[in-house]
């Protein structure tokens, strides 16, 4: 809980230093701080400014490219190649398809980053089942033909598997007290989330 009070301090910290939520209510046209009945007359340069910007810095068809990397002696360029345009493959096939909303998603972190930073999570995520062969070897044939012991069955199968998208918006996005450029050079990092029930 101290590191989570550490975090919050030095996010409303950092917040109320840049005017996060003052250029938020900006850009939705709240310009105005003494206009309790909302009749103030607004020519709203900060939506239109930022309207303007949007498309440019938007992908609607994105295309990913994987290419492989050696990381042994035992690199084939080959095999990697094929494998690489496998998951290329995929990774395109699941970011375009309509109910990812992976462009509506990444506008979003776009549009928080003209205030905050913007923060996209993606992720995989499955239903784990017992593996009824759970220890059992399983067998792939050779270059000869022969079956030979490739590994054991693992305890546990995913099913319903996923891919998913999700933005994070930056109220909600803790890091700890460090500043640090790189997230990976921080303490933590973490985010809280509502669900109801």
């Amino acid at each position: 809980m101290a590191r989570i009070q550490e975090g919050n301090d030095y996010y409303k910290k950092w917040e109320s230093q840049f005017k996060c939520w003052e250029l938020n209510q900006y850009y939705e046209g709240r310009q105005w701080k003494n206009d309790a009945n909302k009749e103030a007359y607004v020519l709203n340069l900060f939506q239109s400014t930022i309207d303007i910007k949007l498309p440019s810095l938007l992908f609607p068809e994105p295309t990913f490219e994987v290419s492989p990397r050696p990381r042994a002696n035992s690199f084939d360029p080959l095999v990697a190649g094929e494998k690489a345009q496998e998951v290329e493959d995929l990774i395109n096939s699941l970011i375009n398809r309509d109910e990812m909303k992976f462009a509506e998603t990444c506008q979003a972190a776009i549009l928080d980053s003209m205030f905050w930073f913007g923060m996209v999570e993606v992720g995989y995520s499955a239903d784990w089942l017992e593996n009824p062969n759970a220890g059992k070897p399983y067998y792939k044939l050779n270059a000869q033909g022969v079956p030979e012991e490739e590994g054991h069955e693992p305890p546990k199968l995913p099913a319903n598997e996923r891919i998913y998208i999700k933005h994070i918006h930056a109220s909600r996005f803790r890091v700890g007290a460090n500043d640090g450029v790189f997230l990976e050079n921080t303490p933590w990092v973490g985010y809280f989330d509502f669900r109801l029930s």
